[in-house]
């Protein structure tokens, strides 16, 4: 999962796309439903201190079932009457772009993070550098971008809806998982475990943004080994890339899909990864806000199921009495465009790819040098 500044950038740049310049400047104003929309699932991957915890949703939404869940979830947002340029399709438009990031830059992320592998003890120290290069590649677009540090960037607003996740988000999310998660039908703590997740996540979001130099601080002086201080440290952007590390593949060195053995070299960019991303996504953005924009005209009349595609089972967005056979078939379409395969690259699969080669770059020995030099500086040598 690229990082949430990375994320912010994406669904900034969607909807910018995608969506008419006037009803982009007016969405604007409901900045915090953009920041915590752009970070999909991962918004029940963070901090989880609080029980019970939404990680089994934020686990099952990257490895399938994204496009249904946003597709309901717009169903839902329309049956209530959201207006299209409100703060809950603000919410639904940057959630709609997850998806494609997430796809396009994860088996470039994989490639150069490397993981902890089982039966391999000599590889535990990888386990945290997905997240720490993701932060690095944050870092280095927010430096393009803005031309500040991430200590400067004063961009925590964007990741604060509040103490809690406004009720029509909250119950779009909670309809979608149950028309498209077996389990969260069944679940009875489903609506707790959505409001825990939003409110561990924005505890995080406020810890690593608001003194993000104190965050390092604590991080690398708190209790435990040196490996727990470093899974700390790892999930904190850093104030600068280091010379040297081309964290966004500039100079376009080759580098290996992981999940097909190594056998295709690529050579893309970070850049042009975001760029195809972001091809995909914009229609996307399109495509739920008419379906918000169609919702106001739309009669009552229960829809009439479409057509099946070859192999595929129908989902709720054909069937239901939450609106007229034109905007159940735009959520049809929502769907198909996302899919509803795994997150972890943009082949389509039907089922999550074995990732089998790696080159990690030095990425431990920059955490390692970070801890020493703040623990250093408290007069601490170990």
């Amino acid at each position: 999962m690229p990082s949430q500044l990375a994320h912010l950038f994406f669904a900034l740049d969607a909807l910018k796309t995608g969506l008419p310049e006037d009803a982009f400047k007016a969405l604007t104003a409901h900045k915090a439903a953009l920041g915590i929309g752009a970070q999909g699932p991962d918004l029940f991957l963070h901090n989880r201190r609080t029980k019970p915890s939404g990680l089994r949703y934020g686990t099952r939404l990257h490895r399938a079932g994204y496009g249904s869940v946003l597709a309901e979830a717009a169903l839902e947002a329309a049956a209530g009457g959201a207006s299209p340029l409100g703060e809950t399709a603000a919410y639904l438009y940057a959630f709609a772009t997850h998806a494609a990031l997430d796809r396009y830059l994860h088996p470039y992320i994989n490639y150069h993070a490397g993981r902890r592998e089982r039966g391999r003890p000599e590889t535990a120290h990888l386990a945290p550098m997905h997240a720490y290069l993701e932060r690095l590649i944050d870092t280095a677009l927010l430096s393009a971008r803005l031309g500040v540090p991430p200590s400067d960037s004063r961009i925590h607003a964007y990741f604060d809806l509040g103490s809690q996740l406004p009720r029509p988000i909250a119950s779009a999310l909670a309809v979608a998982f149950q028309a498209v998660i077996p389990s969260a039908a069944r679940d009875d703590l489903l609506h707790e475990r959505i409001a825990n997740g939003y409110r561990d996540a924005r505890g995080y979001y406020a810890w690593a943004h608001r003194d993000l130099v104190g965050a390092r601080r604590e991080a690398a002086l708190s209790a435990g080994t040196q490996a727990e201080r470093i899974r700390r440290l790892a999930i904190l952007h850093p104030e600068t890339v280091p010379l040297g590390l081309d964290v966004l593949n500039l100079h376009r060195r080759a580098w290996r899909d992981p999940c097909r053995a190594g056998r295709r070299r690529r050579n893309e960019s970070v850049l042009q990864l975001y760029a195809e991303a972001l091809a995909q996504a914009a229609p996307v953005v399109r495509a739920v806000f008419g379906m918000l924009e169609r919702a106001g005209e739309a009669p009552t009349d229960a829809p009439t199921a479409t057509p099946e595609e070859p192999g595929e089972k129908t989902r709720r967005p054909t069937q239901g009495p939450r609106g007229s056979r034109a905007l159940s078939q735009s959520a049809l379409f929502v769907r198909r465009l996302v899919t509803d395969s795994d997150l972890s690259d943009h082949y389509n699969r039907p089922k999550r790819c074995t990732k089998r080669y790696s080159s990690p770059l030095p990425l431990y020995r920059l955490l390692e040098r970070q801890l020493h030099e703040i623990r250093e500086a408290r007069g601490l040598t170990r």
